[in-house]
């Protein structure tokens, strides 16, 4: 027999597939060069609500079941407790002073970073991502690296614009990503899936709503988990579990009124702080194994390509915690939680904390330390007592800062359309970078004592996003009496008066926003569009061009102020700012519409459509590039063509009223008087106090025989405007209408009416 030994062990080798030393082998005939990797990251979860963590009357066997075949990571920390900057650290696998992602939204993760997406996808593996909120939407810069990234979230179809709106449920985002996992299940692939249910609000579906009457959160964790379990049963049933990698961790967690907090992003306590984290793997000796050391999410990414037999192709601070799940490694066991919120919306002082197995450090004008060992729920502050240990922390937060300098100068995202960045802005997303203004935190208020302020201004948003700005505004101008340093509280009241049409009290409070805050970019865009409503288009140039000499490459700012040129006439400026903008940002459609619309105003057709077709390159539903090649194909006689770019243009913006109003006059023309009527009447029904469009409507009805409708839409028209060269064409559908009738007197004045303002063009 010990003859034979020599013989067998090769042969034990092949049968069981490659081995790792401490994970054990692989499956007979599977690599880790073809594994495949499945991420999928639970938005707004807290450790202590799954089974496998202690919780106690919560359903979660899918992710105990992960727990049980694979490694659960007892003590996992999120960097940040928003969204988009921990999921920017968990691909990049650096901390956010690093990648420059601080806030949600107002941020974007720039181009120039590698992502744990890029790297696969270098390799030749095929990527997907499928997300479930806006807060991760293209548009700020987590795509990069996907083939297929499915967000599509239209913000215009919002009647009340708020996070909780913006959102579809777990079960629609995977299937999605169930189909397309099918479509490339031949060839090696890695699949982000980010289920959003937890965050709030709660509302899970039945039955899990009856079942957690009471917890909504709880019925939310549970409906998610169900999903998890849904997809880990489909993976079965394709024949791919025994070669995939399973990932599950949550971005962070998710206060429930613990330290007077209700919800995340304000505070840095452990209910936020530490996350869920599972990891299943087709190696055979990981099964049930619990790593007690504190892991960080700038970890994850170097660890799945060390599970995949990939060199770490990030170029951030995070190292393989395989050695750790080996049982043969050991690292330093701290991680480093931030939030810069309070700072950046309200003036106060952010917040950094280091968690050890044992302590969990919060650095903050009046600092907290406490002993998680003995006090789990943070109750009792010992910063005042355990100064040695105060000060060892200190040490160790100023080494995650020194790695963490911020390299990348984010770039703020050009939004769509400016109706939807004053939305965001509104229920609190900022643009801009900067966070150093020279203020040390200790010279700020601790957000510990403004909590009260901070829960008055959620408030107000609420209001504010209801349309109730008459009863916001006495509570913004309180809280600015109250606490003056509030960023926000100025903002919103200059949002407040913009939308009641006071221009010199928007103004006003907008500066006050920027007076505290220098880079806050939707102040100055409130600021601008202000002072164009006011007719003072210098004043608004003049404030970009302050703007831009202390941040020239803000892409955001450069578009906008292209646009106000453009819109004012002023071609050849605001073609030079469209170029500043695409060198700032090379992938913004709509400065490449921008430069279409100039070209076609010069008559030159050709560079027109280029421009437009780069834009279609950069996004295949860029706003007003199908509308603008409408307008070149109706300049060129080619009605067909252009009836199906105005289509094109509503398909992907339903309220584009513009492209609905051309639509209906072409139609009219092509003798199609029931589309034509359909188009208008949908155009004035986005735009109701735009007269032109009730003119056309109601000459449309005319000639289709509607004297009622025609009257109507004509009297309305005319009550809008009763003086411009348009008014002329209500009051001669007025006077059709009125001779149809035998009405003759009447039909005479309108008559006179038209011709009178006819002759005053």
């Amino acid at each position: 027999m010990r003859r034979l030994a020599p013989l067998l062990l090769p042969l034990l080798f092949y049968a069981c597939g490659e081995s790792r030393p401490g994970l054990g082998p692989l499956p007979r005939g599977v690599h880790a060069a073809d594994l495949d990797l499945i991420v999928v990251t639970l938005d707004t979860t807290r450790a202590d609500r799954i089974g496998c963590y202690g919780a106690k009357g919560v359903e979660t066997p899918a992710l105990d079941g992960m727990a049980a075949r694979g490694v659960r990571f007892a003590a996992a920390v999120s960097p940040m407790p928003l969204t988009l900057p921990a999921h920017g650290t968990l691909f990049t696998g650096m901390l956010p002073g690093a990648h420059g992602v601080r806030d949600n939204g107002g941020y974007k993760l720039s181009p120039d970073l590698v992502t744990l997406a890029e790297v696969l996808k270098e390799r030749g593996y095929a990527t997907g991502g499928f997300v479930s909120a806006f807060v991760l939407d293209h548009r700020w810069g987590i795509a990069q690296g996907f083939d297929r990234y499915y967000d599509d979230f239209d913000l215009k179809q919002q009647e009340k614009l708020s996070m909780g709106e913006i959102q579809r449920p777990g079960n629609e985002t995977l299937d999605h990503a169930l189909e397309w996992i099918r479509g490339v299940a031949d060839r090696r692939f890695f699949a982000w899936i980010h289920l959003y249910d937890p965050h709030a609000p709660y509302e899970a579906p039945e039955p899990f709503r009856s079942r957690y009457a009471g917890r909504p959160y709880d019925g939310e964790v549970a409906w998610t988990d169900s999903l998890v379990g849904r997809l880990l049963d489909e993976v079965e049933r394709m024949g791919l579990r025994r070669k995939t990698v399973v990932a599950v961790l949550a971005d962070h967690g998710e206060s429930l009124g613990e330290h007077g907090e209700h919800g995340h992003g304000y505070f840095v306590y452990e209910q936020v702080a530490r996350i869920p984290f599972l990891l299943e793997t087709p190696y055979d000796q990981t099964r049930g194994r619990v790593v007690e050391e504190v892991v960080r999410s700038i970890d994850v990414g170097p660890t799945l390509l060390d599970l995949l037999g990939a060199p770490n192709g990030l170029k951030g601070t995070g190292a393989s915690l395989v050695p750790l799940i080996a049982g043969g490694g050991s690292r330093p066991g701290e991680g480093y939680t931030e939030s810069y919120y309070a700072r950046l919306h309200y003036g106060w002082s952010e917040l950094r904390a280091v968690r050890t197995r044992r302590w969990h450090f919060i650095e903050a004008p009046k600092p907290e330390l406490y002993d998680l060992e003995a006090d789990p729920a943070e109750s009792v502050n010992l910063a005042s007592r355990e100064l040695a240990e105060v000060e060892r922390m200190r040490e160790t937060l100023a080494a995650f800062e020194r790695d963490s300098i911020a390299r990348i100068a984010a770039t703020a995202p050009v939004e769509e359309d400016e109706e939807t960045l004053r939305k965001l802005a509104s229920l609190g997303y900022v643009g801009g970078a900067a966070v150093d203004d020279g203020r040390s935190f200790r010279e700020l208020p601790d957000p510990k004592d403004r909590l009260e302020v901070y829960d008055r201004m959620g408030k107000i948003r609420s209001l504010i996003k209801d349309g109730r700005e008459d009863e916001a505004i006495p509570l913004l101008t309180a809280v600015v009496a109250e606490a003056p340093e509030v960023v926000d509280a100025y903002y919103s009241l200059g949002a407040c008066y913009y939308k009641k049409k006071d221009w010199a009290r928007a103004a006003g409070y907008y500066r006050e926003a920027l007076a505290r805050r220098p880079d806050h970019d939707y102040a100055m865009i409130g600021l601008a569009d202000t002072l164009v409503a006011e007719g003072k288009i210098d004043d608004a140039i003049a404030g970009y061009r302050h703007f831009l000499a202390s941040d020239p490459a803000n892409a955001q700012i450069l578009y906008r102020l292209a646009q106000v040129q453009l819109d004012a006439g002023r071609d050849d400026d605001a073609a030079a700012s469209f170029h500043a903008t695409l060198r700032a940002e090379p992938a913004t459609a709509r400065a490449e519409v921008g430069l279409g619309v100039i070209a076609f105003r010069s008559k030159d057709v050709r560079g027109a459509r280029a421009a437009l077709a780069r834009a279609l390159a950069i996004d295949p539903k860029a706003r007003w590039a199908r509308y603008n090649q409408a307008l070149i194909a109706e300049s060129e006689g080619d009605a067909a063509l252009a009836v199906a770019e105005y289509r094109a243009e509503i398909a992907s913006y339903p309220d584009a009223y513009k492209a609905l109003f051309n639509l209906g006059r072409l139609l009219a023309k092509t003798g199609d008087r029931a589309g034509s009527i359909d188009a208008l009447r949908l155009a004035v029904a986005h735009q109701p106090d735009w007269a032109i469009g009730r003119f056309y409507l109601a000459q449309a009805l005319l000639q289709a025989g509607d004297l009622d409708g025609a009257q109507a839409e004509a009297e309305r028209a005319l009550a809008l405007d009763a003086r411009s060269s348009y008014a002329a064409l209500g009051h001669y559908v007025l006077a059709d209408v009125y001779n149809r009738r035998g009405r003759e007197r009447e039909a005479s004045a309108e008559l006179r009416r038209g011709q009178a303002l006819e002759r005053t063009r």
